[in-house]
């Protein structure tokens, strides 16, 4: 089910509204945009104009290796391979002679080696303190501010257009044109010359499109007011997908 018809749900206009409906209801969480491929995009070029990328990387570095180990339970697998892939970005991150360092203290560098070194090798949590910093981080230093920002207006703007036009374009016919459907075309035709919609739909679709992105703004404004810190802010979420409907 999952490749036959979820390609084709998330192209979907159900999707777009959906995404609208959660972007815009005020209760917005960082992993609802770390599992979204295009949300993801103006996120990264956010990070990127903010110098920060590099925490971003960090964090879905690690998230995928994790995923890696998780997906491996239960089958065989070559602990020294997974401890070498561990190596190479305790190497990178963690070392006192670390490529890209982040500032981890000794505590959570000697956590990370014990967890690297056990015996049968690491286990998918191996890196889960470091990851639940740089969590915390995004979640509370630049997540607030990306809210605020043009770039995610940009993105609402981007879901609320892709509604708008779908509701316009007129189902395309699956099945081949015959001689008939043609004669039958053009009997149609025939009453009507303008399938165009009328001033005043374009009017109320303007309309629609201001108001939105009004009540986009109020409830983005909302919650950066009533913003806290709690422990959900340090464990990832549901994928957007499969985030409940905001009723009202």
């Amino acid at each position: 089910m999952e490749k036959e018809y979820y390609p084709d749900f998330v192209r979907s206009v159900v999707h777009s509204k959906h995404q609208v409906d959660v972007l815009t209801s005020g209760d917005v969480h960082l992993p609802d945009i770390l599992h979204n491929e295009t949300a993801m995009f103006y996120f990264m070029e956010f990070m990127e104009q903010e110098n920060a990328m590099y925490l971003l990387e960090f964090y879905m570095t690690l998230d995928n290796f994790q995923s890696h180990l998780t997906s491996l339970q239960g089958k065989q697998c070559n602990a020294q391979q997974i401890q070498e892939d561990a190596m190479v970005l305790y190497e990178k991150y963690f070392s006192l002679q670390a490529t890209s360092p982040l500032g981890f203290d000794d505590k959570v560098r000697f956590e990370v080696e014990c967890n690297i070194c056990r015996q049968g090798g690491p286990l998918p949590d191996c890196f889960s303190t470091p990851m639940k910093i740089a969590f915390y981080t995004l979640q509370k230093e630049f997540f607030p501010v990306f809210l605020q920002s043009e770039l995610y207006y940009k993105y609402l703007n981007e879901l609320i257009n892709t509604i708008q036009t779908a509701q316009y374009v007129p189902n395309q016919s699956k099945h081949r044109r015959t001689g008939s459907d043609a004669s039958s075309e053009h009997s149609v035709g025939s009453q009507s010359t303008n399938s165009e919609q009328p001033i005043s739909a374009k009017n109320t679709l303007l309309a629609t499109d201001s108001s939105k992105k009004i009540a986009a703004k109020k409830s983005l404004d909302r919650f950066a007011n009533d913003l806290r810190i709690t422990d959900m802010s340090m464990n990832p979420e549901a994928p957007l997908w499969l985030r409940p409907q905001t009723a009202g």
